[in-house]
């Protein structure tokens, strides 16, 4: 994956004009280059099927049940190394070619099964908490009149510091 990602040359993708007495050697070169960028999307598609989503052929990845897991792709999820969220809101939108590719505007790293499932693991810690998050609910003892509080649930997904 790192090597088609070298071939990305982003500041310097030309078109080529069907004229070949005005394409330069350097036009030409980055033409021939973006095969590079349908390499990398080919790899991204055969690890997304071992992701967590519900399309994943062969999910190694359980999802956390109150999260809202549909701002995760597992294109991101498992080829990207940026903020998870923020990576995944790219591969959403549509592909209308090179200069909107999402695998130009997101660092890449294709993750092993363990370490995707760390990286949604943060993920979920983060979900978790939000979940979780405002006022406490309890209740009234009614011959007492104490009030005890229903403590929070502990985050599994949080590592022990």
């Amino acid at each position: 994956m790192d090597d088609a990602r070298v071939g990305l040359d982003l500041n310097a993708v030309y078109y080529r004009t069907d004229d070949p007495d005005t394409d330069s050697a350097e036009q030409l070169d980055c033409v021939v280059d973006l095969w590079h960028l349908a390499v990398v999307a080919k790899i991204g598609l055969i690890a997304a099927q071992f992701g967590c989503r519900p399309t994943a052929q062969f999910p190694q990845i359980e999802e956390y049940s109150l999260a809202e897991n549909a701002r995760v792709t597992d294109v991101a999820l498992m080829c990207t190394d940026g903020p998870l969220i923020a990576d995944s809101a790219l591969f959403e939108k549509p592909n209308t070619g090179h200069r909107s590719s999402p695998w130009a505007r997101c660092p890449l790293k294709l993750h092993t099964i363990e370490s995707a499932r760390e990286r949604y693991a943060g993920f979920a810690a983060e979900e978790h908490d939000r979940v979780h998050s405002g006022p406490q609910d309890g209740w009234i003892d009614p011959t007492t009149g104490e009030t005890h509080w229903i403590p929070k649930p502990e985050n599994p997904y949080r590592r022990a510091s």
